[in-house]
């Protein structure tokens, strides 16, 4: 650290009232080590990681991440699908999900595994439906794969009807 003027100045007054028994030499003295002194730059040092503990304390905490969802992964899931254009005789409707995020469980109960997450746009077949005690419907569509819906505006449902053909 350079000396300024004022700081030499300052040392200056010190030692030329050092040897005066005036009063004003203790208060020059108690000025001096308090700015200059030995201790002066443990006192920053001090000051300065007080200061950034401060600054540090008043930064915003991130916010907390809405809850995940553990999807299980040890589950065989396989929806339903056509065959050759036809659909299987079980199904009674067709599901396009409009809202991504919806909960796709094992079995069609609050408490069983979720096996995956809807995505905006996804096609299911459906075989069957029921509304469980909450009022929260499900859709079977899939082996190990219940679609849970709490708002039927998150999805587009039409029932489909079979023809039997008859043979030749």
């Amino acid at each position: 650290m350079r000396p300024s003027k004022n700081m030499i100045a300052c040392i200056t007054l010190a030692f030329l009232l050092s040897g005066c028994s005036n009063p004003y030499v203790a208060k020059v003295k108690e000025l001096y080590d308090q700015y200059f002194g030995p201790e002066y730059e443990e006192r920053l040092r001090a000051i300065e990681e007080a200061k950034q503990q401060a600054q540090a304390s008043e930064k915003p905490t991130e916010k907390p991440q809405k809850d995940e969802v553990e999807i299980a992964t040890d589950v065989k899931i396989a929806p339903w699908e056509a065959t050759n254009g036809e659909l299987p005789d079980d199904v009674i409707g067709t599901i396009t999900i409009k809202k991504a995020g919806m909960h796709i469980h094992q079995y069609g109960g609050i408490a069983s595994k979720i096996v995956k997450l809807t995505e905006k746009g996804d096609h299911y077949l459906c075989t069957n439906e029921f509304m469980d005690g909450s009022g929260n419907k499900w859709y079977c569509i899939g082996q190990n794969m219940w679609l849970l819906v709490g708002n039927m505006d998150d999805l587009t449902y039409e029932r489909v009807s079979h023809v039997t053909k008859k043979g030749d």
